[in-house]
């Protein structure tokens, strides 16, 4: 699934830098994806190659009218493009940002 996410100012002003579960990116995956269980959004960079970096995306999702024996949910995850990469980052540090729309992948499981 590939999504445009949009960062707007209220996210920006709302969201808690380096909280996975609601920095700004996080909180506009909420607003995509209302009623949401879990929600986190991380960005990595390796030590020894500062070039080399990542993002990870989790979403849980509610699945109405589960049977019993069932999943109740569905889970998500994927990552970020790299402007939205460089946007995460920025905003942990507690770099100005302004609002941002940038590419989303996630698939199931």
């Amino acid at each position: 699934m590939r999504i445009y996410l949009e960062v707007t100012a209220e996210h920006i002003e709302e969201g808690a830098p380096n909280d996975a579960n609601s920095c700004a990116a996080a909180l506009a995956l909420r607003d995509e994806f209302p009623g949401a269980g879990y929600v986190s959004v991380e960005t990595f960079r390796r030590v020894d190659e500062p070039s080399d970096s990542w993002s990870e995306l989790f979403v849980t999702l509610p699945i109405e009218d589960a049977e019993p024996d069932e999943a109740e949910e569905i889970e998500l995850s994927g990552g970020m493009d790299d402007d939205g990469l460089a946007f995460s980052r920025a905003f942990d540090a507690g770099e100005p940002v302004a609002p941002l729309t940038f590419l989303v992948i996630l698939h199931q499981g």
